[in-house]
């Protein structure tokens, strides 16, 4: 491990380096500062494993040095010294992604603690960017023809890809978390060749929720519903005019919002698009979620009924769906301002 250590107080960097050569981590080097500027030249010279500063100091203090160091290195292991006094500076770099802090006066176990603790964060990362590494040279081959077979929407090939991918992938010593990034990148080196090929699938990461199906593969652990979902969106670049199965959904909507048993699912079976994408083209036909869709569509379909006809307003409500009527009055209240007693009432209803 390659240490700078950084502190305004001779005693206090001496003191440290001896607890560090004590200590039976593997260490390749350690260097000193004095002042947070001098680190920062230290570190654009040769980075470090771990950087350990004071808060406190002249020139440029630790606070400062941790800022600077970020714009550079997002992964560098950060420990701050602080004393009893200083445990609010403490927490503010802990915001810029400190690992610990040790107190002073330092006590060599509790040190020890904190070394052994990010020995072993290296020790992981190191391990994971090579078992990722494995990963990738592994899945190569796979990946473009994965590609290409997504460019064709041949789903039999698309199938036969991800099978062989989830086969390499699964025979990795990979556990949960890592398993789930390896498909995050993956899913993001598939996106990235697509758009290389051009023309209309060019800017197809803007018709990827990236977030969403992340979330999605994290939930469900299957990089198949990511693949499904992005076949989904090709597709639909391939011939635009297929947003038919939005347009179906939404008249299926109107037909059958007096339904209080509809449910997405019944919109999914009729258009046969994954969850994901569904939500990403209908919120792009309608400026909704279909939940929100269905209840505005329901308590406009209910003004109406409050205007024009005999209707007592707990059958309004069942008439859109609503079989509990106070969840009806809340909800219309929400959108209108007014109970659907007091809109009958303000609106001259029969």
């Amino acid at each position: 491990m390659n240490i700078v250590i950084v502190d305004d107080e001779i005693v206090i960097r001496r003191g440290l380096r001896r607890i560090i050569e004590l200590s039976e981590i593997d260490i390749t080097n350690v260097r000193e500062a004095s002042d947070g500027r001098e680190a920062y030249e230290l570190l654009l010279k040769e980075p470090c494993d771990l950087l350990i500063t004071d808060i406190f100091m002249p020139i440029m203090d630790g606070l400062e040095l941790i800022t600077a160091i970020r714009q550079i290195n997002k992964t560098l292991e950060i420990v701050i010294l602080s004393g009893f006094g200083e445990f609010h500076y403490a927490q503010e770099a802990i915001r810029h992604g400190v690992m610990d802090y040790i107190l002073k006066p330092m006590n060599p176990i509790l040190v020890k603690g904190v070394l052994d603790a990010v020995q072993h964060k290296l020790v992981q990362r190191k391990r994971s960017i090579s078992l990722q590494s494995q990963c990738y040279n592994r899945c190569t081959g796979y990946v473009d023809k994965l590609v290409e077979a997504l460019w064709q929407l041949d789903m039999q090939q698309i199938q036969l890809g991800l099978e062989r991918i989830e086969i390499e992938v699964c025979e990795l010593p990979l556990n949960e978390p890592e398993i789930t990034q390896v498909y995050i990148e993956l899913l993001s080196w598939i996106v990235t060749k697509i758009e290389a090929k051009g023309g209309t699938y060019l800017h197809l990461r803007e018709s990827i929720n990236i977030q969403l199906i992340e979330n999605e593969m994290a939930n469900k652990r299957r990089f198949s519903f990511a693949i499904q979902g992005i076949a989904d969106v090709i597709r639909l670049h391939c011939n635009w005019g297929q947003r038919e199965p939005i347009r179906d959904a939404i008249d299926y909507i109107h037909t059958n919002y007096a339904n209080s048993e509809l449910t997405l699912a019944e919109l999914l079976q009729l258009t046969g698009l994954s969850a994901t994408y569904f939500y990403e083209l209908f919120k792009a036909e309608t400026g909704h979620n279909f939940k929100n869709f269905l209840i505005r569509l329901r308590i406009e379909k209910a003004k109406t009924l409050l205007n024009t006809s005999e209707y007592k307003t707990y059958e309004v409500g069942e008439r859109v769906g609503y079989t509990d009527y106070p969840h009806f009055a809340k909800i219309f209240k929400s959108l209108v301002g007014l109970s659907p007693t007091d809109y009958k009432k303000h609106n001259g209803g029969l």
